[in-house]
């Protein structure tokens, strides 16, 4: 009897634990394996994996490396510090080759660039000869080929309704005028063409704005121009619905930086997520104004949550190389942010509104692009196809003698 409810209770017990330690206690015995491996103890746990985030990049080289750094620290080093910081200085990154998939020798390379997505602890990485998805946490992953080029817009999410993780690219052949959108179905593995796309600007997209899209509940969004105009005060929000497979415009909050545009001068130039929020900040005269929409496809639930200057603290920040919000503090009273696109992150106090500006990478580095936040889960998606491993854990990458790159 009381073996029997010793077994009973441990679905309860494992679920109050951190996914290192359920890692390790899978080696107890087939029951418990079969236990934590089983997809609904997984989902059952995923609620409690927002108590240790990590900040994934990736260099944009195809062959380069992938960075993870710890953005809740372990509790147990708290007591050397003043607070229980959102993340602490100087920060340690664990850095791995990129997984590799072989493909045919006729095969041509997706565009050079690191990490485009993240959802539910499982991130997206172009890698030498497709893609790769990979959960830091347990470091599973797998890679696909994929013959997709000159992708524009980029994107990975979670439908809930087909229960499929789906990475979406936008492309543009030379000769047309027009989009083309492309889905590839982890769970069937596939990839398919649903209906172009004819509102975006075509050529202004990937140069100048953060081009991955960024996911709130089952949504993916951009910063897109319009066509034919001119100036940069039209931008707007595209979003994807992934369950439905369609895109739309997201409501700006009032009034429309192009109803102002002589006085403010205000530019939409980033969206983000930020506290499960669309976040989305305008770059004007210096400042920048960061929002949040409290109600996702309510305009009026747009609230503007802190005002960042140029010269702030004596701190120069050029607003031109991206500020982008990425997570709370575990209290809610600091924000994180990314700064010239995976270079730096600032730390930013809402009470005392000062900031703290952290070199990521203290030498040279070939990150270009802003990282994702992700979760520690033991989600993996279901997949067809491909090929899986298990990226090794213990071996540190090679060096180079007398060499100061990172």
């Amino acid at each position: 009897m009381s073996e029997s409810l010793s077994v009973d209770i441990l679905p309860s017990i494992f679920s109050l634990l951190p996914v290192k330690s359920l890692l390790r206690f899978r080696s107890l015995s087939k029951f418990c394996r079969s236990l934590i491996d089983s997809p609904e103890f997984i989902n059952s746990h995923r609620p409690q994996t927002n108590l240790h985030r990590k900040l994934v990049l990736a260099d944009w080289r195809l062959d380069g490396c992938t960075h993870t750094i710890d953005i809740d620290p372990d509790p147990s080093l708290l007591s050397e510090y003043l607070d229980d910081s959102l993340i602490i200085s100087p920060l340690k990154i664990k850095s791995r080759r990129k997984p590799f998939v072989e493909t045919p020798d006729s095969f041509i390379p997706v565009n050079p660039d690191g990490v485009f997505g993240s959802c539910n602890g499982v991130v997206a990485i172009y890698n030498k000869q497709g893609i790769t998805l990979w959960n830091p946490s347990t470091n599973k992953f797998k890679s696909f080929p994929l013959w997709v080029v000159d992708i524009l817009f980029d994107g990975f999410g979670y439908d809930p309704v087909s229960d499929d993780y789906k990475v979406i690219m936008v492309t543009k052949l030379y000769s047309e005028d027009f989009l083309r959108v492309m889905i590839y179905s982890v769970k069937n593995n596939s990839l398919r063409r649903i209906q172009d796309l004819h509102s975006p600007e075509p050529n202004s997209c990937r140069d100048n704005y953060e081009y991955s899209g960024v996911l709130v509940g089952s949504f993916l969004h951009w910063i897109a121009h319009p066509r034919d105009e001119g100036s940069s005060f039209y931008n707007f929000i595209l979003a994807f619905d992934l369950s439905g497979e369609t895109f739309h415009e997201v409501p700006l909050p009032l009034p429309l930086p192009k109803d102002t545009r002589d006085g403010d001068r205000k530019v939409l130039n980033m969206v983000s997520e930020l506290g499960g929020c669309l976040s989305m900040s305008y770059c004007f005269q210096g400042y920048v104004d960061i929002w949040i929409m409290k109600e996702y496809g309510v305009e009026d639930s747009w609230t503007k949550l802190l005002t960042v200057q140029c010269g702030h603290q004596d701190k120069y920040i050029n607003f031109s190389s991206g500020l982008k919000p990425l997570c709370y503090s575990k209290e809610g009273d600091k924000v994180l942010f990314d700064y010239a696109k995976g270079k730096h992150v600032i730390l930013y106090d809402l009470k005392s509104r000062t900031l703290d500006i952290i070199d990521i990478f203290k030498c040279w580095c070939s990150v270009v692009k802003s990282g994702f936040i992700c979760t520690t889960t033991l989600t993996f998606p279901i997949i067809n196809g491909g090929s899986s491993k298990k990226l090794p854990t213990s071996k540190k990458l090679p060096r180079k003698k007398n060499s100061k790159k990172c």
